[in-house]
This record gives structure tokens, C-alpha cells and sequence, in this order.
């Protein structure tokens, strides 16, 4: 049986990703259960490495950083699973992508990342960001 983890902070996640500060781009894993899915949520506060040269008189979460901040999530899908554990990653296709607003600094990108199958080293997902 597969066991859900729960209330994973930023050294946590540094446990199953290769990413580290400034890259790691998400903050706290609320629950996971590993294969199946992942929820948590990225904190943009104004020290954000980003804001400063993103739009000086309205500063905004770049696109890249909030594509990247989902793709780590659903990494944790299956990151979590022993024998995938600090695996090498890559992201081969994003499909249908779409904001519905912008982030700005004091708000918070929760996120949530499903598991639709994994098959030979693919892992075909399916996120949200909420």
C-alpha cells in the first residue's frame, strides 16, 4: 500500500529533487502520494530574485517561473517514489497552457499535479494551478 506523505517542507523536498535555491521553485508540499499526486504551493514574496527586473512599476510572476514552479511540483508525483528518488529530469512537452491572471508579490500559487500513468521512464501528468 502506498503510504501519503504529508507536510513537506522546502529541506524535505530537497530530500527527492535536484533543485536547490534559486531554482527550487516551490515552497511546501501539503500532501503526496507518490505515483498518484501532488499538492502544495509556491510563496512570491517581493525578494523574489525576479521581481526587481520583471516589470519595475508592476512587478508580476514571470510565465517561466510559474511553469517552472508546476513542473517541480508534479515531479514530486513521482520523486517520492524510492526508486526515483534525486533522479535527473526533463521536461519533454507542455500542452494547452494558459494563466488566468497574474501573480504579484505577497500571493501565493497553490498548485496541485496528478499522475495520469507512467510507463518505461514517462510520465504523462496533468496540473493545476488553483
Amino acid at each position: 500500500m502506498i503510504e501519503i506523505m504529508r507536510d513537506l517542507n522546502v529541506h524535505h523536498i530537497m530530500e527527492y529533487h535536484n533543485c536547490k535555491y534559486p531554482v527550487l521553485m516551490i515552497d511546501y508540499v501539503k500532501e503526496v502520494m507518490p505515483g498518484k499526486y501532488a499538492k502544495g504551493y509556491k510563496n512570491f514574496t517581493y525578494n523574489e530574485w525576479f521581481f526587481p527586473a520583471h516589470f519595475e512599476d508592476d512587478p508580476n510572476v514571470p510565465s517561466s517561473v510559474m511553469l517552472e514552479a508546476l513542473s517541480q511540483m508534479m515531479l514530486m508525483t513521482f520523486l517520492t517514489k524510492p526508486e526515483y528518488r534525486k533522479k535527473h529530469t526533463a521536461c519533454l512537452k507542455i500542452d494547452h497552457v494558459e494563466f488566468k491572471r497574474k501573480i504579484i508579490p505577497g500571493e501565493r500559487m497553490d498548485i496541485e499535479a496528478y499522475l495520469k500513468n507512467a510507463r518505461g521512464g514517462y510520465f504523462p501528468g496533468m496540473l493545476r494551478e488553483l
